[in-house]
């Protein structure tokens, strides 16, 4: 398969934006207010948090001393009579906190979330309308008021997650339910179940503090985009967490899991391809279909029986060909085809291919897959005779092609002739050993268990097999078997040349190609990440260098962490500043949005820990600096 030019983008850069300004009022986000609609951009970060003690602030006009509503009526009573018409967001504030100081909860919040949708980057609105939810989950935990109060705290973590005070109480009054407060992961999934999927937001995100694997991770970004259908900046905030959930840590038993997460992110980029083509933009929309397919591959490559991801694969492919017929796009249709099991509809876009590049390296992979399919399957005898003559014409070229010769001898063993099958078995085994079940169909043949069972070690005593190879003049079998694929390395090789020479967009694709083949080759991977880099695509390069570092590439480690350090480098200058100003609140916050970037960085979680011990947080500081030491050892 042909792998687009880059690994997927940020969303930020390849979707409209719209940002969320209110809290939910209810389990299903119906809210009564309307979304604001902003540029492109990266989703505010939510970094203030307020104390027991703090109160909604009134907030200084500038220029102009601020409105002051009269007289709220008591609890109960009617409220101030003002001409909505004539109230600027900073008057709802004001009017929210004389609310508040009355202890007029719902009042006070109902005028916070106004102000909040009227300006929804004014920070300290943020604060103020997360501050009157707790205040008034205060109010009714002192009634025992529990499941209502814990909404209540929820939504205050849901606007502002670094309130650290609404966490305890949350925690206070799930614990007077006799409940497992740490439990978040399993109330997360209860709260996701329900379609309550704002607090399950905030159930989820607490357990990303305590777990930071991928399906952890996953776990929110699965309840953000579930968000996003009725509050769109969570849809990016989704997709940039599942960005961070496939680059992280999983189980072999997740696989399947880890493939649902490649198959969200292609959804998410398809749907936005198509938002861009509707708008007649038809560049973003190409790159947007180019990055869902790399997403779709990645998926079905770590669940090949995911029938769903390879059908988008296929839905993805022609929508690029439709807006523009060019041989990447041929070939990533004809691939798509190829994992359809669609073998015709492949041929005749491999045949378009040829007719715009007849040379390509590409097309040439992808002509050794097609009739690899053909050979491996018992499905298509009919096309048997034309993969033989194809093959027996590449051999003809290139005698030691291990890939041709397996291909060459499947069709043959199909074809009833094992004993050519088998000298062309030996031979590629004596090139490529890794060639896939190739030791199996040896043993099969030698008696052994069918394909697809354990094999047996081939080459013991008592096996019988031919003394010859094809090509070898009758020679006897070569009793070396190499363990590196020489045709892989020379592709490394011509990777290095053509980075020197600054063809990055044909050294990636390179890159991409083997990476795609055999996901296990470390050096390809950092090849993809050194490209990436020196392209400037920095979230990809690093999620690349993580892949390189998983398969213990050397020196991939060190170069994430050096690239981690520079894409956080103004997040750790702010945070310092601030620190230095005793902000220790909004230096927490933007340490968090940096561990967002590169949550493996050691330094950001001690600057954090240092800055929770500042705000009493003694707990959380602990838990941040075991992780810092763990990744320290990791490393």
């Amino acid at each position: 398969m042909a792998p687009s030019d880059q690994h997927p983008a940020r969303l930020e850069s390849a979707m409209p934006l719209k940002k969320e300004s209110n809290p939910i009022r209810n389990k299903k986000n119906q809210s009564n207010f309307s979304l604001q609609a902003l540029s492109t951009g990266a989703v505010a970060s939510f970094v203030a948090a307020i104390t027991l003690s703090q109160l909604p602030i009134p907030v200084q006009a500038k220029g102009r001393r601020a409105t002051a509503p009269a007289a709220a009526a008591a609890s109960g009573g009617s409220a101030p009579v003002m001409n909505p018409a004539n109230m600027s967001p900073l008057d709802h504030n004001n009017k929210a906190v004389e609310y508040g100081q009355k202890g007029m909860w719902a009042q006070a919040i109902s005028e916070h979330e106004i102000a909040l949708n009227g300006d929804p980057e004014n920070t300290q609105f943020k604060t103020n309308l997360s501050g009157a939810l707790l205040r008034y989950g205060q109010a009714l935990a002192a009634k025992s008021n529990w499941n209502q109060a814990i909404h209540e705290f929820r939504e205050a973590l849901y606007i502002d997650p670094n309130n650290a005070d609404a966490a305890n109480n949350l925690d206070h009054c799930i614990q007077a339910q006799h409940r497992d407060p740490s439990q978040h992961l399993k109330m997360g999934d209860e709260l996701e179940i329900e379609g309550n999927y704002p607090e399950a937001i905030v159930e989820y995100r607490r357990n990303v503090r305590a777990d930071d694997g991928g399906p952890a991770a996953a776990a929110l970004a699965r309840a953000l985009i579930k968000q996003g259908s009725n509050t769109p900046s969570r849809l990016v905030e989704g997709y940039s967490m599942m960005v961070v959930a496939v680059g992280k840590s999983w189980d072999p038993s997740q696989q399947n899991d880890l493939a649902a997460c490649h198959q969200r992110l292609g959804d998410i980029l398809k749907e936005y391809a198509f938002v861009a083509k509707n708008d007649n933009r038809m560049e973003p929309a190409l790159k947007r279909l180019s990055n869902a397919s790399v997403e779709y591959r990645r998926a079905v490559q770590l669940n090949p029986g995911n029938t769903d991801a390879i059908r988008s694969l296929v839905e993805v492919a022609r929508e690029a060909v439709a807006i523009k017929p060019s041989f990447d796009n041929h070939l990533m249709l004809g691939s798509a085809y190829l994992l359809l099991g669609d073998l015709d509809r492949a041929k005749q876009e491999y045949e378009a291919c040829n007719k715009l590049d007849p040379n390509s390296e590409s097309l040439n992979l992808a002509r050794k897959a097609f009739h690899w399919a053909i050979a491996s399957s018992t499905l298509h005898v009919d096309l048997l005779p034309n993969t033989v003559i194809k093959a027996e014409e590449q051999l003809k070229k290139n005698p030691n092609d291990p890939v041709w010769l397996y291909i060459w001898g499947m069709a043959k063993q199909q074809q009833g002739e094992r004993e050519m099958a088998m000298k062309a078995y030996l031979k590629a085994l004596s090139l490529n050993p890794t060639l896939p079940k190739l030791k199996e169909r040896i043993n099969a043949m030698n008696g052994g268990p069918p394909v697809g069972s354990s094999p047996a070690t081939p080459g013991k005593p008592g096996d019988k097999v031919p003394s010859t190879v094809p090509g070898a003049n009758g020679a006897p079998t070569p009793p070396a078997v190499p363990t590196v694929d020489p045709t892989r390395v020379a592709k490394l090789a011509e990777i290095q040349a053509k980075m020197r020479a600054n063809d990055l967009e044909g050294a990636l694709k390179d890159a991409n190609d083997i990476a795609m083949a055999d996901t296990s080759c470390g050096e390809a991977w950092f090849d993809i990440a050194t490209i990436q880099q020196k392209k400037g695509n920095l979230d990809e390069a690093s999620s690349s260098f993580r892949q390189a570092k998983l398969l213990k590439f050397p020196g991939a480690a060190e170069a994430g962490r050096q690239l981690d350090i520079m894409r956080v480098q103004p997040q750790i200058e702010e945070a310092d500043k601030q620190m230095a100003a005793n902000n220790f609140v909004s230096a927490a916050g933007t340490l968090r949005e940096a561990i967002g970037l590169a949550p493996t960085l050691s330094i950001l979680h001690k600057k954090l820990a240092d800055c929770l011990d500042k705000l009493g947080d003694a707990k959380e500081a602990g838990r941040e600096r075991k992780k810092a030491a763990e990744l320290e050892k990791g490393d």
